[in-house]
């Protein structure tokens, strides 16, 4: 239920930077383990930013994964508004369980992720 909600809100939001409301959908996360979207934040450019936890190799859209460490580790994926792919993911990892609280995008384009 809790990832079905975030998946809603991250949709949302990537629709509202769309020129056309609805314009542009994304691939599902998908992972043989655990993943959950834990925050969205768009950045000036209107691209939406997630930060998520997951286990497992996540499949972040059809040609990029990213693999997981030992444990729990925290993903960061930038949609593009027109083609809900995304256009950077990297993974924030290490032993034992990493879990992200929120992400933000400055005016400079900085990202940073809360622990």
């Amino acid at each position: 239920m809790q990832r079905s909600f975030f998946l809603q809100i991250l949709v949302i939001a990537l629709s509202l930077t769309c020129s056309t409301l609805g314009r542009a959908s994304i691939y599902p996360l998908a992972s043989p383990g655990t993943d959950y979207v834990k925050a969205a934040d768009t950045d000036l450019q209107g691209r939406v930013l997630i930060s998520t936890l997951y286990s497992g190799t996540i499949q972040v859209d059809p040609v990029t994964q990213l693999p997981g460490g030992n444990g729990i580790d925290v993903g960061v994926i930038r949609y593009l508004p027109d083609t809900g792919r995304s256009d950077l993911a990297f993974s924030l990892g290490g032993p034992g369980t990493q879990v992200p609280h929120g992400i933000e995008v400055d005016n400079a384009g900085n990202i940073v992720v809360s622990p």
